[in-house]
């Protein structure tokens, strides 16, 4: 039986990626990211629709499924909140024409994950 499966899948063009959803996750921030202040936020989106899910590296370096685009923001975490809240709002608008809806996705909360140092 896994030899006819196995037949049809090298028949048919098997593509193991049009199956997989990326990973939706919210980033867990450790010691080695507050000393840094700053870490990648990665999201994506299916490219026939409009909303925005958060998601690992991982599934961001394996990026080779065409039902889905992806993108990364770069996010301050430490420094003056006010310093912190801009930074972070101007990387989002800057990322924002090439990844419609990412304003609307982080919807004003620039501090989050803000660690007072």
């Amino acid at each position: 039986m896994n030899d006819i499966i196995t037949d049809y899948e090298k028949l048919a063009g098997k593509n193991e990626n049009i199956s997989k959803i990326p990973l939706i996750y919210v980033p867990i921030i450790d010691v080695d990211i507050i000393e840094q202040g700053v870490f990648y936020r990665y999201f994506f989106k299916k490219v026939n629709e409009s909303a925005i899910y958060e998601t690992d590296e991982n599934s961001y370096l394996k990026q080779n499924n065409k039902l889905y685009e992806f993108t990364k923001l770069i996010w301050f975490i430490t420094g003056e909140m006010e310093e912190v809240y801009n930074k972070n709002r101007k990387a989002t608008e800057y990322q924002e024409p090439s990844f419609r809806g990412l304003i609307k996705t982080i919807d004003g909360n620039y501090t989050q994950f803000y660690i007072k140092t």
